[in-house]
């Protein structure tokens, strides 16, 4: 597991512990002081072989890589010239490959990391939030207010959600056979916002997971032990674990 958090007021240092889940048992820790400086908001996450760790861009700095010790592996700063968005995606493959998300893009590096590949132009308005299964081979990603899924190279686009409402942060389970979805989403503030909890499966149909109407067989709404109501979530991202 990886934890970020902000090391002094007077600097822009975060410190980042890797520790197990299990016990919590610290395996290293570091300090990592932002590249070209500017914003302490950084957070990270682990690839699959726990070798790296991927920091998303900032205002200052675009995608950076790091060894588990600190020691920066890399630092892609520009594609084509253009600098990414803040918060532009990183996100982890199999075999320490990685999506990355560019304007209207999502593109594939493989280590080194020197060249990259186009799997898709998303010519929408609205998108993001891009997820991949463990295996490697499906992506889900928000667009238009609903939820798309395709293969790791780009076919197969299909939308896999339907309400009257907006979907949100998909995540596959860990077997990859099933999504989570925040569904019902409602802005709750400036900077937040609710959304209610449906599990859909992950082969590629549509389901309707509208908060009224009636939703498509297969649609399982994720409610607690105990309670009515379906489980509702807000201000962060999801993972199935």
């Amino acid at each position: 597991m990886l934890t970020a958090s902000k090391t002094s007021i007077w600097n822009d240092n975060i410190t980042f512990v890797i520790s197990q889940m299990a016990s919590g048992e610290i395996v290293n820790q570091f300090d990592y002081k932002p590249l070209n400086g500017g914003s302490g908001f950084h957070s990270g996450t682990l690839s699959p072989d726990n070798t790296l760790i991927a920091i998303a861009p900032t205002f200052e700095a675009g995608w950076v890589l790091l060894k588990t010790d600190g020691s920066l592996l890399g630092h892609i700063d520009a594609i084509n010239g253009e600098k990414p968005a803040r918060g532009s995606a990183i996100v982890w493959l199999p075999g320490n490959s990685i999506l990355l998300t560019h304007k209207s893009s999502i593109i594939r590096l493989d280590p080194p990391y020197t060249n990259g590949k186009l799997i898709k132009e998303m010519n929408y308005e609205d998108w993001g939030e891009v997820t991949v299964n463990a295996a490697g081979t499906k992506i889900a990603l928000s667009a238009n207010k609903h939820i798309y899924m395709m293969d790791i190279d780009g076919s197969n686009f299909v939308q896999v959600t339907e309400s009257n409402d907006e979907e949100v942060l998909p995540a596959f389970s860990p077997d990859g056979n099933y999504l989570l979805v925040g569904t019902d989403y409602t802005p709750s503030g400036t900077f937040s916002a609710i959304w209610r909890l449906k599990i859909i499966p992950a082969d590629g149909k549509k389901y309707n997971v509208d908060p009224i109407a009636e939703n498509s067989a297969g649609v399982i709404p994720v409610i607690a032990n105990g309670e009515e109501t379906i489980q509702a979530a807000s201000n962060r991202g999801m993972i199935w674990r």
